[in-house]
């Protein structure tokens, strides 16, 4: 199993395990398209109006993901950003 997969698998469950990640320092990923590589995507979600904050509060995701690179349906891979990698992107 390749360290792509592997990482996929792991924060499918919950909990990624990721290398190089110093304890209680929030691991850096990117979600990709499964058929291009791309980080141009996009996922169905709700959104909620929160009346306290003032802000819409995201309460729910969906299974459907789209890619802006490839103008495809696919699903979804989480990968480790390698320290002082991309910024931003989607």
């Amino acid at each position: 199993m390749s360290e792509m997969e592997r990482v996929a698998a792991e924060t499918e469950q919950g909990s990624p395990i990721l290398p190089d990640v110093a304890d209680g320092e929030a691991p850096r990923v990117e979600h990709a398209c499964e058929r291009c590589g791309g980080i141009a995507v996009t996922r169905d979600a709700w959104a909620e109006w929160d009346v306290s904050s003032q802000a819409w509060v995201l309460s729910e995701t969906f299974d459907f993901a789209f890619c802006h690179q490839c103008h495809r349906e696919t699903r979804l891979v989480v990968r480790a950003v390698a320290a002082g990698g991309r910024e931003g992107g989607g």
